[in-house]
């Protein structure tokens, strides 16, 4: 078991960059900056739509709706919002390229043809001297390319998950200290010569070297720019324990159900039911919802005549819109809203766990945890490091419920 000591402090980047550049996760125009977003590329099933094995649905932290957005731009292309995200880098200027903090790890990396040993977890860390800068973590075999942006073909059977989080410059130091309990493969970086000097850097990369007890980190101190607030969990592969039963678990203090490819019954890990915070896994498909019909209560106002709609739908539901939008109503408006759009209005997209190539777990409370982790439930994952990053946000909570609602439980009994 080795390890990769990562420790940086940013506090004092700023003297060194004459220009800043403004690392964040942004929409498919460069100018709209997100806190956060996840999108999730669907699996292959024809030639065209969203399951041509290159459309995706997405979500970010300007939608607070239960439904996920498809796009219209295949992920392989320009003007998407993982392209333009990463072509902040990609289209920056060579002088800063040399003066931003550059990180691309994965057990996976490009013109690789299997996946590393005992290694998990794919992520981008870019940051330089401005107060934004970027965390991706994904699962998309061979990628990013280091040069452009480039869609692996290999990505495409399979579903694909990638997270992108907009954080403060000054708390990327914690996350470079949190990634060493991942033991990252760092197939790429760039750490400019005058950062490497100052005494006050410390050390970004050292030789890799036996590692010592604790094999276990969390890092709950962190938050996106907006306020999102992140639990980050990272092990050390031991041969010994669950990640999901015996590090998240009981680093959030809650039960978890997880979606996450089970392979052959033989290699499966089991539900853990003994312990005081239980870990069921979720079986056969989950349903992604989107929109079918657009359909907005504060479209209605008192005034409309109902009768002349011609939707009969709407006949029906437009005075229950009229009483929500009336300031008068006592209705809770947004969660209203998302009880009655999300049975009428929304459409199903299917992911079977056979397809799927990410993973990620739900608490089975109310804190609302969302965790994005870097395991299957194999046995194989015993001797794996990796980690996981946790949102507390109950949007994307509800998002990924929504998915489960006819997802069959593995139950505890």
């Amino acid at each position: 078991m080795k390890l990769s000591l990562l420790v940086v402090s940013l506090a004092s980047l700023l003297p060194f960059t004459q220009t800043v550049v403004q690392y964040s996760c942004r929409g498919q125009r460069p100018d709209d900056r997100l806190d956060w977003f996840i999108l999730y590329k669907l699996p292959k099933r024809s030639e065209e739509g969203l399951y041509n094995g290159k459309g995706y649905v997405f979500v970010d932290s300007t939608k607070v709706n239960p439904f996920w957005t498809p796009s219209r731009i295949n992920i392989d292309q320009k003007d998407q919002m993982l392209h333009t995200t990463l072509n902040i880098y990609y289209g920056a200027s060579e002088e800063d390229k040399q003066s931003s903090l550059v990180l691309f790890y994965s057990d996976m990396p490009p013109y690789f043809r299997i996946k590393i040993e005992k290694q998990n977890g794919k992520g981008i860390i870019l940051a330089q001297g401005g107060r934004s800068s970027l965390w991706i973590v994904h699962s998309i075999p061979l990628f990013p390319d280091r040069l452009q942006y480039k869609w692996p073909s290999m990505a495409e059977n399979d579903a694909q998950m990638a997270v992108c989080l907009s954080i403060a410059t000054q708390n990327v130091d914690q996350l470079a200290a949190q990634l060493v309990f991942q033991d990252p493969v760092i197939f790429f970086h760039n750490v400019p010569e005058a950062w490497r000097t100052e005494k006050k850097l410390g050390v970004l990369f050292r030789e890799r070297r036996r590692a010592k007890a604790p094999f276990f980190k969390k890092l709950s101190s962190v938050s996106t720019l907006g306020g999102t607030k992140l639990l980050v969990i990272s092990r050390m592969a031991t041969g010994e324990s669950d990640f999901y039963a015996d590090e998240l678990a009981p680093s959030a203090s809650c039960s978890f159900t997880v979606w996450a490819k089970l392979g052959y019954p033989c290699r499966m890990l089991q539900n853990r039911c003994a312990e005081r915070h239980q870990v069921e896994n979720l079986l056969d498909q989950i349903d992604l919802h989107v929109p079918k019909e657009m359909v907005h209560w504060n479209d209605y106002a008192s005034s409309i005549d109902c009768s002349k709609e011609k939707s009969p739908l709407i006949v029906q539901l437009c005075p229950i819109f009229q009483i929500i939008a009336s300031e008068k109503s006592t209705c809770p408006r947004p969660d209203f809203r998302w009880q009655l759009m999300r049975f009428i209005f929304a459409e199903r997209l299917k992911i079977y766990n056979e397809n799927e190539g990410a993973s990620w777990a739900l608490s089975n409370n109310d804190k609302g945890y969302w965790c994005f982790t870097d395991f299957h439930r194999k046995t194989s994952q015993l001797e794996e490091s990796g980690g996981a990053v946790c949102m507390l946000n109950k949007s994307v909570y509800n998002l990924f419920k929504l998915a489960t609602l006819k997802t069959e439980v593995k139950r505890c009994r």
